[in-house]
């Protein structure tokens, strides 16, 4: 895949991302519960991988050793990155989300760098006090409620980027060995067996008569793009530009969040945010000059 095709898919993956904190915030859990929520979007998403599977040419079968290591990948990205996610922003800010998703990155690159037994480089460990630091600005540290009612849906938005960041280096492997079409169907398949029993008796409690056409829209832009479509771009992100890249891209979310908020008047351009959006991309170009894998 070519270069700029990699960052572009990981652009994306975090532009939509941007737009959900707020968006999945307006309708949860006055309109849906969060694990309700969650059973919608991992369904929407199956059904949309099973739909995109029968049109893949060049079929290619699971060896029986493989299986396993799919339900292990499903259990960290689907399973408890959503249930962890929508639970802990249902119990505090999406400012505060914002901020605790910010040490995804560090996860990624610690385990990362642990399993291929490498030792930390200097351009790496600054990329990362850089991109972090410009981003913590960005999304407004000083914003952070430390609340003790949202203590625990801060816990479990932090276990949930740890969760994340293990699913974005295990991955890699299945990345390796399959096209995405041939195991993410699958992994789907295999995270909705675990949410739907939970979920359940928060499905039944929905009542669609109280829901406008807005949180209809945002219901199916989560499950068309914050999950179908993030998650096939992000495929392709981590099988040709590794776990570092994928997830040191988190760092752009507080750029894009300010790039919409001032398109949409809700906010002002100032020097201060264009030097920090300069100093997180170079951030981002020094943590995956070496770190990459």
């Amino acid at each position: 895949m070519p270069f700029w095709k990699i960052h572009l898919f990981a652009f994306l993956v975090q532009l939509i991302y941007a737009a959900n904190y707020s968006l999945a915030k307006q309708v949860m859990p006055s309109f849906v519960l969060p694990y309700a929520f969650i059973v919608i979007r991992v369904l929407g998403a199956c059904f949309l991988f099973f739909v995109l599977a029968i049109f893949v040419k060049n079929k290619v079968k699971i060896a029986k050793g493989d299986w396993p290591k799919i339900v292990v990948a499903s259990l960290f990205g689907v399973v408890f990155n959503m249930l962890l996610f929508f639970k802990g922003l249902s119990l505090t800010t999406p400012i505060n989300a914002a901020i605790i998703m910010l040490t995804t990155p560090v996860f990624v690159f610690i385990i990362n760098t642990l399993n291929q037994h490498k030792k930390w480089s200097w351009q790496s460990i600054l990329g990362l006090l850089l991109s972090l630091s410009s981003a913590l600005y960005l999304v407004g540290m000083k914003k952070f409620s430390v609340n003790q009612d949202h203590t625990i849906g801060n816990l479990l938005i932090l276990l949930n980027a740890l969760s994340y960041g293990f699913y974005l280096f295990y991955v890699k492997r299945l990345t390796k060995k399959y096209p995405s079409q041939s195991i993410i169907k699958w992994l789907f398949l295999s995270g909705l067996i675990f949410v739907f029993p939970i979920g359940f008796s928060q499905l039944t409690q929905i009542e669609l008569a109280t829901w406008s056409t807005g949180v209809y829209a945002i219901v199916i832009f989560v499950v068309l793009g914050t999950t179908f479509l993030t998650y096939l771009l992000n495929f392709s992100v981590i099988k040709h530009g590794g776990p570092v890249l994928a997830g040191s891209y988190i760092y752009l979310q507080p750029v894009l969040a300010s790039i919409i908020a001032v398109c949409l008047g809700a906010d002002v351009l100032s020097i201060k945010k264009i030097i920090c959006t300069f100093v997180l991309i170079f951030g981002l170009y020094l943590i995956n000059i070496k770190s990459n894998g």
